[in-house]
């Protein structure tokens, strides 16, 4: 798998609430393609470094996961600092 893509940014996005629920909700996130593998690579260490290795879902938050989500939170706006 290559992490570079081809062209100069890469966007990732998910939806949520396709269903069943009245509204749906569109997020994604931009980078430049020369930060994503170290994007990739961080959070690889975040999810072995916290076991979170099922997929990442707000709605599974639990009092036993809170930590581990507020540390995903803490991450997501450190990699966001210029």
């Amino acid at each position: 798998m290559s992490f570079i893509p081809p062209q100069d940014f890469a966007f990732y996005a998910d939806e949520s609430g396709i269903s069943q629920d009245r509204f749906t909700v569109v997020g994604g996130i931009c980078m430049h393609k020369n930060t994503v593998k170290e994007v990739y690579d961080t959070i690889a260490n975040y999810r072995a470094r916290h076991n979170m290795n099922a997929e990442l879902k707000w709605s599974k938050i639990s009092n036993q996961k809170e930590e581990e989500y507020m540390a995903l939170v803490d991450l997501f706006f450190a990699l966001n600092k210029p």
